[in-house]
């Protein structure tokens, strides 16, 4: 996989962790989880990205997908980054694992559930059920 489209991947699952505008430990620690369960699934073999390195990209890319949330067009604005990830082989793994981030604070807040409705709905797959807490 292309080192862009990883970008776009984390891209996607970082503006999870922010749509409901406040980032937790535990939202941090399902993000870590979820980028690891995508390498995996997506790139076997490969080995994971240290952690130390996906902390390095989030400070570096968090204000990027901050300014993305915050914006009125946001549904709009998130599009082409759909676009982008169309090209990934299993669109599924990463809706499962913006689930696991949705999840991980006991509470999927109506933005994070926008978010997967939308990119659910523009791939044409299955939205993850939220669990009852």
């Amino acid at each position: 996989m292309t080192s862009s489209l990883w970008e776009d991947v984390l891209m996607l699952l970082m503006v999870m962790m922010l749509a409901d505008g406040r980032v937790l430990d535990v939202e941090i620690e399902a993000f870590e989880q979820a980028v690891t369960q995508l390498q995996d699934r997506l790139e076997p073999g490969e080995g994971a990205l240290p952690a130390a390195s996906l902390r390095l990209w989030y400070e570096r890319n968090v204000h990027r997908a901050r300014e993305l949330t915050l914006r009125e067009d946001f549904d709009s604005a998130l599009v082409p980054l759909l676009v982008r990830l169309q090209t990934l082989d299993d669109r599924q793994a990463l809706l499962d694992g913006l689930g696991h981030i949705a999840d991980a604070d006991m509470h999927r807040a109506s933005s994070e559930r926008d978010v997967i409705t939308l990119a659910s709905a523009f791939w044409g797959l299955v939205n993850p059920v939220a669990p009852k807490f």
